[in-house]
């Protein structure tokens, strides 16, 4: 029979000699209406299956395996042909107890298929099954027979090496997922372990109860202490917030009813010796501090963790709320309280020995920024002789005023008439030098002074008159190379408009030095140039001009008793 397969649009269809049937039902049912019908749907109606058909009955020269509901041309392998039925191994067990093999019954299986399975003879047993010796089994047969499963072979024991066993399987280690031991051998998961055993977990192991190094249960695991989050009932770990809705309280991190007469304190469930942090005593009672001090609470103060209604002489200070015995930095007394300085000093008081008052004392009548001193203090000085307010020595000199026995004055007097920083005093110091205003003026004090210039280590105001030249604020005798002298100053020859000569910038050369080159005067022009009306040219500039050279002056023709000229160089009478 002819039997196409084609698929069309993402539809499978079976033709059928000339009838097509879908995948889904792919035999043809010759009946009235000449359906298409699945194999299964065949089989349900007691009919059978022939290649592509479903028919009533096998058709003659065909032969009919009963365990398929098939009709065959030729029995299928690993069956044997009795009539025309096809039989399977069971009919050679049944009969002598043979077995199947190449279509025949023999005793035994032969070297080349040595594996039975339903009365079969077989090269090797199916994926689907595992070795018994020399027959084919189910793993579930070899389970339920209390044997092991080691790799594809139904054994009695688990070897050395494989002593983990998960559903009768031998494994060297249990999985992740049922890592837990039991015996040392079965592999569980922990909810195997406990909730269907109802045991515990103990070094990866299921063990009836907890050992008493690991007596506490945490969701089923043994451990020595419960974890942070966690307080002991009985031999449980149970959240925290379990005990107190049981109405409980947690001492030494254990549940119990109500909290022992060594820590008879309970907060937040929480059973404490003695009132913790941010609480405080009152009447046998722990209470918040704020309950304690605030105007809305009690309004009372605190003194050594009591809430009492005032503060004893022994710390007779009250810094809010708290009793202490002086003021903390930063405040000061006032009507026996501590208050911030600040406050203090914005009330147009002052601070005296660290008590706000509204008059500084006979003891210590100066004041310094709403300090009151005994004498202004260091860095500071009295404002006017006869006063006692005090200013920083800085804000003296910002009035351009000078310090005299610390006090601010208009001008130093005359038992110190010399200034040194904005003081004065007796006579300027070895290493100082005096400038105009009696001006005390130190070496590092020179680059900051206008006109003021250095010599031999020393700032002075002018330059002596054995080195009278200033260059970069230093005075030189002469000016260095490069410089010519201006005045008093050195100014960079690149400065001069005219012409240069022995240091000095000149309107025009001297007698002296009448050849001019560039910005310099030459007595004698240099090398390789020649004098030419006052001015120093080359050679080539004198040719240009039709003149000649001689000795070392370019001449409009060649002085008489010369020996005339060659290459306008003019000859020397060698007869003279």
């Amino acid at each position: 029979m002819f039997i196409l397969i084609a698929c069309v649009l993402l539809s499978c269809w079976v033709e059928v000699g000339t009838y097509r049937c879908p995948s889904t039902a792919p035999l043809y049912f010759p009946n009235l209406w000449n359906n298409c019908i699945s194999a299964q749907e065949c089989r349900r109606k007691s009919f059978v299956v022939y290649e592509r058909t479903c028919v009533h009955s096998c058709p003659p020269g065909t032969f009919y395996q009963q365990e398929a509901s098939t009709c065959y041309n030729t029995c299928p392998v690993h069956t044997i042909r009795i009539g025309s039925r096809c039989l399977n191994g069971t009919y050679c067990v049944s009969n002598n107890n043979q077995v199947l093999f190449n279509g025949t019954c023999v005793p035994s299986c032969p070297s080349s298929a040595p594996f039975t399975k339903d009365g079969v003879c077989r090269k090797e047993c199916p994926a689907d099954t595992v070795t018994n010796k020399s027959d084919c089994v189910s793993p579930s047969d070899c389970v339920v027979r209390g044997y092991f499963i080691d790799n594809t072979t139904c054994v009695k024991a688990c070897p050395p090496e494989k002593q983990s066993i998960l559903q009768g399987v031998c494994h060297s280690s249990c999985p992740p997922d049922k890592s837990v031991t039991v015996n040392g051998t079965a592999c569980l998961s922990k909810q195997e372990c406990t909730d269907k055993l109802g045991h515990f977990i103990y070094n990866n192991t299921c063990v009836p109860e907890c050992p008493p190094t690991a007596m506490f249960s945490d969701q089923g695991s043994c451990t020595a202490l419960c974890p942070k989050e966690k307080c002991v009932l009985g031999t449980d770990c149970i959240l925290v917030t379990e005990c107190v809705s049981r109405n409980s309280v947690i001492f030494r991190n254990e549940c119990i009813a109500a909290c022992p007469a060594e820590a008879p304190h309970a907060i937040d469930n929480v059973c404490y010796s003695t009132c913790p942090k941010d609480y405080v005593l009152d009447n046998e009672t722990c209470i918040g501090l704020q309950q304690c001090i605030s105007t809305r609470g009690l309004f009372k103060v605190i003194f050594n963790n009591t809430c009492v209604d005032s503060c004893p002489h022994e710390a007779p200070l009250n810094h809010q709320g708290m009793c202490v015995q002086s003021c903390p930095d930063d405040t000061v007394v006032e009507d026996m309280q501590c208050v911030d300085s600040s406050m203090c000093l914005h009330s147009s008081r002052f601070i005296s020995n660290g008590t706000c008052v509204s008059k500084c004392p006979g003891r210590s009548p100066y004041l310094a920024n709403g300090y009151c001193y005994p004498a202004c203090p260091k860095d500071f000085v009295v404002t006017t002789p006869g006063q006692f307010q005090c200013i920083s020595e800085s804000e003296c000199v910002k009035l351009k005023k000078m310090v005299f026995n610390r006090t601010c004055t208009a001008a130093c007097p005359k038992e110190s008439p010399y200034r040194l920083h904005n003081t004065c005093i007796l006579e300027c110091p070895h290493n100082t030098s005096i400038f105009p205003g009696n001006k005390c003026v130190s070496p590092s004090e020179c680059p900051t002074m206008k006109d003021a210039v250095m010599y031999n280590g020393s700032c002075l105001p002018t330059c002596p008159s054995f080195a009278p030249y200033v260059h970069s604020r230093n005075c030189l005798s002469k000016c260095p190379t490069g410089f010519f002298a201006k005045g008093s100053d050195c100014l960079n020859n690149y400065n001069c408009q005219n012409v240069l000569y022995n240091g000095s910038c000149l309107s025009s050369c001297p007698k002296e030095a009448p050849n001019r080159k560039d910005k310099n005067c030459y007595s004698i022009c240099p090398s390789e140039t020649y004098s030419y009306q006052a001015t120093c040219i080359d050679d080539n500039d004198c040719l240009e001009k039709k003149f000649y050279l001689f000795n070392g002056s370019c001449v409009p023709t060649c002085p008489s008793g010369s020996a005339g000229f060659t290459d306008y160089i003019c000859q020397p009478n060698q007869g003279l």
